[in-house]
C-alpha cells in the first residue's frame, strides 16, 4: 500500500470515527429531552472536535 493510499484511509477512518462521536454526542442530547435543532448542533460540534483532533494526530503519525 503506498504512502498516499494510506493517507486516504487513514482520513476516512478518522471521518468515520467523527461521525460515531457527532452520533453519540447527538444521541445524549436527545436523551436530556432537547430539541432536535440543539441535537443537530450538539453533533456538529462533536463531529468538528473530533476531526480537530483526529487529523493532527495523523499527519504527526504519517510524517
Amino acid at each position: 500500500m503506498s504512502v498516499r493510499e494510506r493517507k486516504i484511509v487513514y482520513t476516512v477512518v478518522a471521518a468515520l470515527i467523527s461521525s460515531c462521536v457527532g452520533l453519540v454526542a447527538a444521541m445524549l442530547k436527545l436523551s436530556e429531552g432537547a430539541a432536535f435543532a440543539d441535537c443537530l448542533v450538539a453533533a456538529g460540534v462533536g463531529f468538528a472536535g473530533s476531526m480537530a483532533v483526529c487529523l493532527p494526530v495523523l499527519m504527526f503519525l504519517l510524517a
